[in-house]
């Protein structure tokens, strides 16, 4: 089970981890790279830390992300010795926005979880973040305001 935030309206993303995230979207170029996102929750608002990018494991990884599930529970049991949560995952779309995929939509099933999104467009860094939700019937994932900061 991930260490959800629990409910969230805001994601605070450093400047150093949103440019480590788009440093490994580039070199993952034309797949899609993916990871965790590791940092505190309170107040309604997740603050990540730290980005831990993981190998995409999916078939088809110009298409999909498929994060490995031992550098997950490694990272879990990490974030917890560390005070911290596993607040989601991060992943990039290398030539979409950044706004969910209908695939994306469908694999939104554990409530809780941040995504965070990279969409390389045009070869332009855009980052949206989004939370997703246990109050439907459907899977959904409503989107969080983002805030740049210069400090973990």
């Amino acid at each position: 089970m991930w260490s959800a935030p629990g409910e969230v309206s805001r994601l605070v993303l450093p400047r150093i981890v949103a440019e480590a995230i788009e440093g490994e979207a580039r070199a993952a170029l034309p797949r899609e790279c993916c990871g965790l996102l590791v940092g505190t929750a309170a107040g309604g608002e997740a603050s990540a830390v730290r980005a831990v990018p993981s190998r995409n494991l999916a078939d088809d990884p110009a298409t999909r992300f498929e994060i490995d599930p031992a550098l997950r529970l490694a990272a879990q049991r990490e974030a917890r010795e560390a005070g911290l949560l596993v607040l989601g995952h991060y992943h990039s779309h290398p030539a979409g926005p950044a706004r969910p995929s209908a695939r994306d939509l469908a694999g939104a099933l554990e409530g809780g979880l941040v995504w965070l999104i990279l969409g390389l467009e045009g070869g332009r860094a855009s980052f949206a973040a989004f939370q997703a939700r246990r109050d439907r019937r459907e899977p959904s994932l409503a989107p969080l305001s983002l805030l740049a900061a210069e400090r973990p």
